[in-house]
């Protein structure tokens, strides 16, 4: 949560002025949109981070990528949009490949893969939600990106008072650590949160983070 914490905050102060900038502009006056969807954001890191915990990085990745399945589905619960038949038999396949990829004779599915599995559904619904609060409203990506990032890092900063308060008093000094902190928080976060999703030909392309 830590790492979270840094990252998220990060970003929230790269892309403030830019807020800043469009709501003096008279833009991003919709900007409590951010609010909601930062908090299941939150949620899903949550979930990442403690279920790495229990299960490998290999599973994580595998069962991370089944929200790219579950968004269709949420939009028939968000949209009334029922998908293709084709999505059905796809997502039959899909399961059946990461099912094969990530149990083995000696493996079985545990609580890492559990909480991860939780996270690719959360993963989902913050996609659709978001597609949903942010139709007609005046927000741009970016600044929704950066409210998004100032709930997750303020919900990981409160995480980590309650849990282990002599965290920020014992920063990283690794100059390796803050280059890694520096990639993630420019190509992870902000080039791949700030993209627009317009229209159902986008609709099911959730936006990742590292």
């Amino acid at each position: 949560m830590g790492f979270v914490a840094i990252g998220f905050s990060l970003t929230f102060f790269c892309l403030l002025p830019f807020f800043i900038r469009e709501y003096r502009a008279g833009k991003g006056r919709d900007w409590r949109v951010g609010l909601p969807t930062g908090c299941i954001l939150l949620a899903v890191f949550v979930f990442e981070t403690y279920g790495v915990l229990h299960t490998s990085a290999a599973n994580a990745a595998l069962l991370i990528s089944l929200c790219v399945l579950f968004t269709p589905y949420t939009e028939w619960l968000i949209f009334n949009q029922k998908p293709r038949r084709e999505s059905f038999m796809l997502a039959v396949v899909s399961f059946t490949g990461v099912g094969l990829l990530t149990i083995s004779h000696d493996m079985a599915f545990n609580l890492g893969d559990a909480l991860i599995l939780v996270a690719a559904v959360l993963r989902a619904f913050m996609v659709t939600t978001t597609k949903k609060l942010t139709t007609d409203k005046d927000i741009s990506t970016i600044s929704l990106t950066g409210i998004q990032s100032g709930v997750v890092a303020a919900g990981a900063l409160v995480a980590l008072w309650v849990t282990e308060p002599d965290f920020l008093m014992r920063l990283p000094s690794s100059s390796n650590f803050w280059l890694i902190v520096v990639y993630l928080v420019v190509f992870c976060t902000i080039f791949a949160f700030s993209h627009k999703i317009t229209g159902p030909e986008n609709s099911a392309l959730p936006r990742f983070h590292c």
